[in-house]
């Protein structure tokens, strides 16, 4: 694994969490510290880039190299163009900070997919894709962005549009992930009971409406 890079975006808004969702506390400890635990151990070069608030993050994170977004846009684009300048080797694994049961064998096998191509993305059975927990190849994707970012098209959609990408199916990622638990995000108070019961014993519940 000496040839990936692990970059995590923490940069989003987090206005259901009163701040940044990175942070928000899961059982005493940070939501993005449950996805650092598990996939930490693949790379000795781990990246989060986030939009405020360095100094927290290095104090709780302080093997990882802390990239400040200063763009005002608020867009995983603009996050991955500001980090990848940073990045120094062949290939990037992609990660969101709100997926704290990433398979650290989903990237395994995302890595071995995406050899000798631009990147390899996982897609669901209806067509949809997950390109924010992907790998690519580092000067691909730095490209590609940058030629969207010049086009005033802000879609990560746009970026891996022009790349030669292998899409991996579900089937395939059921591999190494049965449940595919990599891919549940924690945007709502349900998908957070969710994970409280995945972590263990669930906490005392709460309000069944989204986080505020």
């Amino acid at each position: 694994m000496r040839e990936v890079t692990l970059l995590i975006l923490a940069g989003g808004r987090g206005e259901r969490f009163g701040g940044s969702k990175a942070l928000y506390e899961v059982r005493g400890r940070p939501l993005l510290s449950y996805l650092v635990e598990r996939v930490s151990s693949l790379s000795r070069r781990l990246i989060i880039s986030v939009k405020s608030d360095p100094e927290i993050y290095s104090k709780l994170f302080p093997d990882a190299e802390i990239v400040v977004d200063e763009h005002e846009i608020y867009a995983p684009i603009v996050g991955l163009m500001s980090s990848l300048a940073e990045v120094k080797t062949d290939y990037v694994a992609v990660l969101p900070c709100d997926s704290p049961l990433v398979d650290p064998e989903l990237i395994i096998l995302l890595l071995r997919r995406a050899r000798g191509r631009g990147g390899a993305v996982p897609i669901w059975e209806d067509g949809r894709i997950e390109p924010l927990l992907a790998v690519y190849k580092t000067d691909d994707l730095r490209k590609s962005i940058l030629d969207c970012w010049n086009k005033s098209d802000l879609r990560v959609r746009c970026a891996i549009e022009s790349m030669d990408i292998v899409y991996v199916s579900m089937d395939e990622i059921r591999g190494v992930d049965p449940e595919l638990r990599s891919f549940l995000n924690i945007n709502t108070q349900k998908e957070l009971e969710l994970l409280n019961e995945l972590l263990g014993d669930p906490l005392p519940r709460a309000s069944t409406q989204e986080l505020p």
